[in-house]
């Protein structure tokens, strides 16, 4: 019960009364001592003290912590009772999920995504006990996503989530993370009541890795409706919280990206698939002529593209659009097969696109 408890008061911001019930637990834990402790909560004890440095904003110790935790479960054999959901079924795949938590915020979106995956294996679906936590890991899954670019699976995961909750008129905060991803992933969302629950949830929560990430989000989806002033505010709120993370973890990315989102005041088709061919070629080595032949097109048509692709980055040198597309989550991939036509040519290769 003070397991459930502490983890209540958590999830609802009140950060105090969570110190203080976790310390009774380890009071009583340690008392004890001198008999084994069930598995399920000496998992509980590793990821409680992780979730303590997560408050705290030191991210990489609080993903040591995880992946300590997850060195005392056999994740591949896991599983809860398929017939009646068990109590240490629902602590233990409560646990679990905080661990994919931290990863993700330690930037780790792999190995998140593949714990919250097997979560969402074991426990039943049916089960109306099991869907706040089968609905966070599907939000938490959904925000990796985003952050990684791939916003349609992002969007499926967060509607789904959101369907999820509401089906079973429950909206926890862990809702929160579906919500957040669906902000920027979908467009059929009602925006505007997303941005207002998040904002009552922020409200009450007092945890800087939580609130940044938040403002972050918020900010990536003012863009998308040009309202630039607003997500810039946000931008600038987010980065103080930021500053004052020892680790900040995966928001350092996050930021980076949506402050160059900001910066250029959108998001959608940033580079076309040809000026993205261009500059990959040039990226890899390519001069421009060589890059003419290897794509079949005149020099002037590549020099066109790369002024293009230039303009729409707001940089005047390749080493700077390489720096941006980066930044933004473009990949430019080099040829796969070597060509003969390359050849080095630094005139070409480290000037504007003027």
């Amino acid at each position: 019960l003070l397991v459930l408890l502490a983890e209540v008061e958590h999830r609802l911001g009140n950060n105090e009364a969570t110190t203080a019930l976790r310390a009774i637990l380890r009071d009583r834990l340690t008392r004890r001592s001198e008999g084994a402790l069930p598995e399920h909560l000496e998992l509980t004890v590793v990821v409680q003290r992780g979730t303590e440095l997560v408050v705290r904003g030191e991210l990489d110790a609080a993903a040591e912590q995880a992946r300590h935790a997850l060195s005392m479960i056999d994740l591949g054999s896991w599983s809860s009772s398929r017939d009646a959901l068990r109590f240490e079924d629902l602590l233990v795949a409560m646990d679990i999920v905080s661990i994919a938590d931290k990863l993700m915020y330690a930037g780790d979106f792999s190995e998140s995504r593949r714990v919250s995956q097997r979560v969402l294996e074991r426990l039943p679906s049916a089960d109306p006990r099991a869907a706040p936590v089968r609905a966070r890991c599907l939000g938490q899954m959904a925000v990796c996503e985003v952050i990684d670019g791939a916003r349609f699976a992002a969007g499926e995961l967060a509607l789904e989530a959101i369907a999820l909750c509401r089906f079973h008129h429950q909206d926890p905060i862990d809702l929160g993370y579906a919500e957040l991803a669906a902000l920027v992933a979908c467009r059929q969302v009602d925006r505007p009541a997303l941005h207002a629950a998040l904002e009552e949830r922020i409200s009450q929560i007092d945890i800087p890795p939580i609130s940044c990430l938040v403002e972050l989000l918020r900010s990536w989806s003012y863009v998308q409706t040009g309202e630039l002033p607003r997500a810039r505010r946000l931008l600038a709120s987010a980065e103080r919280t930021r500053a004052t993370l020892g680790q900040p973890g995966m928001l350092d990315l996050l930021a980076r990206r949506v402050a160059a989102i900001v910066e250029l005041g959108h998001d959608e088709a940033v580079l076309s698939e040809r000026e993205v061919a261009v500059l990959s070629l040039l990226a890899a080595g390519y001069s421009r002529r060589s890059a003419a032949e290897h794509l079949h097109l005149s020099l002037n048509t590549i020099k066109t593209y790369a002024r293009l692709a230039y303009r729409t980055l707001g940089v005047t040198t390749l080493e700077a659009a390489a720096e941006r597309c980066d930044v933004l989550g473009i990949e430019l991939v080099a040829p796969t097969e070597a060509s003969e036509t390359v050849v080095a040519d630094s005139s070409l290769e480290n000037h504007g696109a003027g």
